[in-house]
C-alpha cells in the first residue's frame, strides 16, 4: 500500500509539473470565459478608459498562461515603440 501510495504521489507531480506553460515565441490565446473571467467587466474596463479619455496606452491581460484581452488605445499599437520609464512601478497581480 506504501508503494501505491509513494507511486500515486510522484505521478501526481508529474502531471502538475507538465501543466505549467512558458510560451517560447507566442502566447497562447483563450476567451476570457475560458479562464474563468467575466468579458463583460474586462470591456467595461476598456469602455471606461476610453469614455474617460485616460492615458492608458495598452492593457494585456494574461490569466493561467493564456492572453486573454490584448488592446491598444490610439495612437499606440502593437508595433509603437514608446518611452517606458519606471516601469517598475507597474502594477502587477498573480
Amino acid at each position: 500500500m506504501k508503494l501505491f501510495c509513494l507511486t500515486l504521489l510522484v505521478a501526481s507531480g508529474a502531471f502538475a509539473a507538465s501543466a505549467d506553460y512558458y510560451p517560447t515565441k507566442a502566447w497562447r490565446e483563450s476567451t476570457p470565459e475560458e479562464q474563468g473571467l467575466d468579458s463583460k467587466v474586462l470591456a467595461g474596463m476598456v469602455d471606461g478608459i476610453m469614455q474617460k479619455h485616460l492615458n492608458v496606452h495598452s492593457i494585456t491581460v494574461i490569466r493561467h498562461g493564456n492572453v486573454v484581452l490584448d488592446t491598444y488605445f490610439y495612437p499606440y499599437r502593437p508595433t509603437a515603440t514608446h518611452d517606458v520609464a519606471s516601469v517598475s512601478k507597474s502594477i502587477t497581480a498573480a
